[in-house]
């Protein structure tokens, strides 16, 4: 998930310290390792997000490893 160039923009003028997850959380009283539930309105957590994404790769690869050349 992309975060908002906001919270990315906001963390750099405070110095780069910590995570742009910080700076979600303080702004939205959340917890700063998974400010994703913030930002889709409690609908996908961090590990939601990522289980999905994993899958979607997965999808797209060949159902069969290549052949191996000679």
């Amino acid at each position: 998930m992309q975060f908002p160039t906001t919270f990315v923009g906001e963390w750099v003028e405070g110095g780069g310290e910590g995570t742009v997850g910080e700076v979600i959380a303080e702004q939205h009283n959340c917890a700063k390792q998974d400010p994703h539930i913030a930002l889709t309105a409690g609908q996908f957590g961090r590990a939601t997000l990522l289980a999905d994404a994993i899958r979607i790769a997965a999808a797209t690869l060949p159902n069969a490893p290549p052949e191996a050349e000679a």
